[in-house]
């Protein structure tokens, strides 16, 4: 199933949307980013696989459908809050320790003593969070 679904995506990227690029480099590019995407989610079948969409495959708001192709797949530990996906705890901490400071401080210069309460706070705040374990894909322009 993996190869005839490949050679079907290979083909069909090749023939439409890299005609800058040689054949054969394209067929490897996707091939490779499909079977790492593959394997990991046999490494890990427990994992949801997260497809990040970036901007440049949703480019307009015209369609219903855009055309993107399979990215990096990694292995990634992922919160969702409230209006952002988040991926890396520590700038979620010092996100956390800026709206502390402003909502105790109100932006107002603190001690060093204060500024550690803070942090401890917000590092305590950060690591209660539902953090998941994800594989995600990048799906990029083609």
């Amino acid at each position: 199933m993996e190869i005839q679904l490949s050679q079907r995506l290979l083909h069909f990227k090749t023939q439409w949307l890299y005609l800058d690029k040689k054949e054969s480099e394209v067929k490897k590019m996707i091939e490779e980013n499909f079977n790492k995407l593959v394997k990991l989610k046999q490494e890990h079948p427990t994992r949801p696989v997260i497809p990040l969409v970036g901007t440049g495959v949703v480019a307009d708001s015209m369609y219903d459908v855009w055309l993107g192709q399979i990215g990096e797949s990694r292995l990634e530990r992922m919160y969702i809050g409230e209006d952002q996906v988040h991926f890396d705890e520590d700038h979620l901490i010092e996100i956390e320790a800026e709206h502390l400071w402003l909502d105790r401080y109100d932006g107002k210069e603190i001690s060093e003593a204060e500024e550690k309460e803070i942090r401890n706070l917000a590092e305590e705040k950060v690591r209660k969070l539902k953090w998941e374990d994800v594989i995600v894909v990048n799906i990029v322009s083609p």
